[in-house]
């Protein structure tokens, strides 16, 4: 599975660790494919040309978007979910 990160996860997971950055970053590492982008507004047009399966992001304005592809998910919908 691949999956996208939104640069406030990155940034969460590196200056703001918690129980769930920490268990989010346990499982990305093991058995998926992170992807990443070198422009931030263009990360959810990235997200669709790369085929990716879920872009995780805490922006809640990705979350009000009606898509199927990617799935758009928080990292706490993402650990529940796996």
């Amino acid at each position: 599975m691949r999956i996208m990160l939104d640069t406030n996860i990155l940034v969460s997971m590196i200056f703001f660790p918690s129980v769930t950055t920490s268990e989010f970053e346990k499982a990305i590492t093991n058995g998926y494919r992170v992807v990443l982008c070198d422009y931030v507004i263009l990360e959810l047009d990235t997200a669709v040309i790369e085929d990716i399966d879920v872009f995780v992001t805490g922006d809640q304005d990705f979350h009000n978007l009606d898509i199927d592809c990617p799935k758009i998910m928080t990292m706490r919908e993402f650990l529940d979910a796996i």
